[in-house]
C-alpha cells in the first residue's frame, strides 16, 4: 500500500517508528530470488511445524506482488499472489504467532484489496489486518509484519475504506 499513495505513507511511517526501506524489498533480487522461492514451496517434507511451507509461499507471494504494483499495476501477478497466499494461510494454524505469519496476513489484505473493493472483501481485508497488527514478539512488542498492517489500516481509514 506504500508504493501506491506515497504522499500519504509518511506520517504513518513516522508514527511507527519505521523507514520505508524498513518494508520495501531490492527489486533488483527478483528474478532469482523468485526462483529459488518457487522451488522451496514445493518442498513437502516432515516439518514440526509448517512454518517452512508458510514462509516460501510467503515469499514466492510476496515477489509476485510487488512485480504487479511495480512500475504498473498487472492484475495477473496479483492474482497469483492471492493464490500464493490463500495456500500459505491454509497452513497457518491459529496458534502461530509468528513474524511471517503476520507478514502472510498483512500481504495477503492487501493483495485481496488490490484486486476488489467489495463491502464483503473490504471486511475480511480489515479482519486479516487486525489479525496481523495483533502479532507480537517475546516481549510484547509489534512484529515488523503487525507494524505493517497497522500502516494499512491506518491508511485504509484515512483513505475512507
Amino acid at each position: 500500500v506504500l508504493r501506491l499513495s506515497e504522499t500519504e505513507a509518511g506520517p504513518a511511517l513516522r508514527q511507527l517508528g519505521l523507514k520505508k526501506k524498513d518494508l520495501l524489498p531490492d527489486l533488483a533480487r527478483l528474478p532469482a530470488a523468485t526462483d529459488a522461492f518457487n522451488e522451496a514451496s514445493r518442498i513437502v517434507g516432515d516439518w514440526p511445524t509448517p512454518l517452512p511451507m508458510i514462509t516460501s509461499r510467503f515469499f514466492l507471494a510476496t515477489l509476485n506482488l510487488i512485480e504487479g504494483i511495480d512500475g504498473r499495476f498487472e492484475e495477473g501477478p496479483i492474482r497469483q499472489a492471492d493464490d500464493l497466499y490463500r495456500s500459505a494461510t491454509g497452513f497457518a494454524r491459529r496458534e502461530l504467532n509468528d513474524p511471517v505469519v503476520a507478514a502472510l496476513w498483512n500481504n495477503r489484505a492487501v493483495a485481496r484489496l488490490l484486486l476488489s473493493s467489495e463491502e464483503n472483501d473490504l471486511r475480511e481485508v480489515k479482519r486479516w489486518l487486525l489479525r496481523a497488527a495483533a502479532i507480537t514478539d517475546s516481549a510484547g512488542n509489534p512484529v515488523l509484519g503487525a507494524r505493517a498492517a497497522m500502516i494499512n489500516l491506518i491508511m485504509l481509514e484515512r483513505s475512507g475504506f
